[in-house]
C-alpha cells in the first residue's frame, strides 16, 4: 500500500503509480437532483472573497448545496471506477479535503484566499501546499525563469548609493577557481531589495591576495540616502570550494557576522536550513555551515524577481556611464541564466535548474548567498528604522553645528 499526498508537477511518484491504477473517484448524490457527482474545486463558489458564502454548485443540475448537507451526501456516496479496463490488482483512490468531515468548506476557501494573496505578493508556498494537501493535486511552480531584458529595462536611478528603503545590507560571496565575486544587496520592509553593488576579485583564491583584497573591500562604509554611512550586517561565504580557506576567513570574521554556506541539491527542504557543527570523521566544525536548498532559493530568487517593487520587489542600480556600468546586460543574462528542466532518472522524473554551457552564474550564486545571510539574521525592521530615524537627527544636528 502506497500513500501520499502529491507533489510538484512532471515528478511526482505517488501520482505516476495512480494513473496507472485501476482509478477510482469518490461520487455522492447532489441533494437537489439526486445525481452522483464528483466534488471538485473549481464548482466552489462565494460572494466578494467571503469564506462565509462558501457553497458548492452541482455540475450537473446547477443547484447550489450547503456544507451542512455534506455530511448526508459522504454517507451515501461510493466509490466509481473511471478505467475498468485495468488490473484489478492495481487499485487506486484519490480524496480530497472537500469529502472531509473535519474541513468545513469555509475553511478550506478562507485558505485558499489567503495563499492567492500570499502567491500575489511573490510566495508560492501557501498554494503549493494548498493544491497538495487541500485539492490532492500536483503543483506546476509558477516561475520557470526570467527575461533578462526586462530587469536590465528596470534599472533605476537612486539618490544615493543606500536608497532611502534600505535598512539592512548583506553580502553574498562566490568563490571560484579564478576569482572571488560578491554582491551587496540592501533589504528593507517586506524583504523588499535593492542591489547595491558587484564586484568580481581575479586571482586564484589560493593566493592570499584575492582575500585581502575582498577583506578591504567589505570594510567600506556605504553612503545612506539619509545623511549617514552603513556597513554590511552580514555576509554568508560559500563552502563549496576550497573549504579550509573560506572556513578560515569566515572564522576570522564571525564578530562581523560572517558566515559559511554551501549550496545543496534537493527540493521541499527551506532555503536555509540548521547548520552543521560537525563533519563525518573529523569531528567539530571550525564555523558552523548553514546548508542552502539551490532549487528552493533560485525559486525564491526568479519569483522575487518579478516583482518590480513592494513586499520582495527588486530594484537595481542605472549608471549613464556603460563604462563603468556594474549591473549590465551581462551580469542579468547571468542572473536569470537558468531554466528548470524535467530529467529522468531510473525511469522516474526529476526537476533540475540547469543552465547552459559556458554561461557563467556567479551573479545568480551572489544573490542565493546574500539572500541566505539575510534569512540567517532574521532583520528586525521595524526596529532598525526607528534606529535610522534617531541616527538621521544626530546627523543633521552635526550637520547645522
Amino acid at each position: 500500500i502506497y500513500t501520499s499526498s502529491p507533489s510538484e508537477e512532471g515528478v511526482c511518484h505517488i501520482t505516476r503509480m495512480y494513473e496507472a491504477s485501476r482509478q477510482h473517484v469518490r461520487l455522492v448524490p447532489c441533494p437537489q437532483c439526486k445525481d452522483m457527482i464528483e466534488l471538485i474545486w473549481e464548482n466552489m463558489v462565494q460572494d466578494d472573497d467571503q469564506p462565509k458564502t462558501t457553497r458548492y454548485r452541482c455540475q450537473l443540475c446547477q443547484g447550489e448545496i450547503a456544507h451542512r448537507q455534506k455530511l448526508k451526501m459522504l454517507a451515501l456516496g461510493e466509490w466509481f471506477c473511471t478505467t475498468p479496463e485495468r488490473p484489478i490488482t492495481e487499485m487506486g483512490y484519490e480524496l480530497s479535503s472537500l469529502y472531509s468531515p473535519w474541513v468545513s468548506w469555509e475553511k478550506l476557501m478562507d485558505q485558499y484566499i489567503k495563499a492567492r494573496n500570499e502567491l500575489q505578493k511573490g510566495n508560492e508556498e501557501k498554494m503549493r501546499t494548498f493544491v497538495n494537501v487541500r485539492l490532492n493535486r500536483t503543483y506546476m511552480p509558477q516561475t520557470e525563469g526570467v527575461d533578462d531584458s526586462s530587469l536590465y529595462a528596470r534599472r533605476e536611478r537612486y539618490e544615493a548609493e543606500v536608497p532611502l528603503g534600505v535598512l539592512y545590507l548583506t553580502g553574498g560571496v562566490d568563490v571560484n577557481s579564478n576569482n572571488i565575486c560578491i554582491e551587496i544587496v540592501g533589504w528593507g520592509e517586506g524583504d523588499e531589495s535593492w542591489s547595491i553593488d558587484y564586484r568580481v576579485f581575479a586571482g586564484d583564491p589560493r593566493q592570499a591576495q584575492v582575500w585581502l583584497d575582498l577583506e578591504e573591500y567589505m570594510l567600506k562604509p556605504f553612503r545612506h540616502e539619509l545623511g549617514f554611512c552603513i556597513g554590511i550586517d552580514a555576509v554568508a561565504v560559500d563552502q563549496g570550494f576550497l573549504q579550509k580557506l573560506t572556513e578560515s576567513f569566515v572564522k576570522s570574521h564571525q564578530a562581523r557576522r560572517f558566515f559559511a554556506v554551501k549550496g545543496e541539491k534537493g527540493w521541499g527542504r527551506p532555503v536555509v536550513g540548521d547548520p552543521y557543527n560537525t563533519q563525518k570523521g573529523k569531528g567539530t566544525r571550525k564555523v558552523p555551515l548553514y546548508p542552502v536548498c539551490d532549487s528552493e532559493a533560485k525559486v525564491q530568487i526568479y519569483s522575487d524577481l518579478q516583482r518590480e517593487s513592494g513586499p520582495r520587489g527588486c530594484h537595481f542600480p542605472k549608471d549613464d556611464n556603460p563604462e563603468r556600468e556594474t549591473y549590465s546586460r551581462k551580469f542579468f543574462q547571468e542572473l536569470t541564466c537558468e531554466r528548470i528542466k524535467t530529467k529522468y532518472r531510473g525511469g522516474f522524473p526529476v526537476r533540475e535548474w540547469e543552465k547552459p554551457q559556458h554561461v557563467r552564474n556567479e551573479p545568480l550564486d551572489c544573490r542565493k548567498y546574500a539572500m541566505a545571510a539575510r534569512i540567517i539574521i532574521e532583520p528586525l525592521y521595524q526596529q532598525r528604522r526607528a534606529t535610522f530615524m534617531k541616527r538621521q537627527i544626530e546627523f543633521q544636528r552635526r550637520m547645522e553645528l
